[in-house]
């Protein structure tokens, strides 16, 4: 039973894999269907608020999860409330990079549509 462990990682690292992977097939295909439905303007509007939103994501991450692993593994008993204290962090920092990336983006007065397309996003 000394490999259940190493088991049950690799089945978790591939499920997060497989996860990753329908979530970039999904991506790709509705950016697709987007590229025929959308006019110009409001696709331009879709790019902006996708480039955005990864830097904003990049941003509201912040190096938690390498933390988290890093004081999860010296103190394995603790990894459910270092989990939770980094979700909560995760969480706030986010509103906060949000926030300021949504009052940024809609500086740019964009039109009806290309705004609604950057909130939604």
């Amino acid at each position: 039973m000394a490999n259940a462990p190493a088991r049950g990682a690799a089945a978790n690292t591939t499920r997060a894999l497989l996860g990753q992977l329908s979530g970039k097939v999904a991506t790709l295909g509705w950016t697709l269907v987007a590229t025929r439905v959308l006019l110009t303007q409001d696709f331009g509007a879709l790019a902006f608020a996708l480039a955005l939103g990864s830097l904003l994501v990049a941003g509201a991450e912040w190096g938690f999860d390498a933390a988290l692993l890093q004081c999860a593994s010296r103190d394995p008993r603790r990894a459910s409330e270092l989990f939770s204290q980094s979700v909560v962090c995760q969480a706030l920092a986010a509103v906060v990079v949000f926030s300021l990336g949504a009052a940024a983006a809609t500086r740019s007065r964009p039109s009806g549509t290309a705004a609604l397309v950057l909130v939604t996003s």
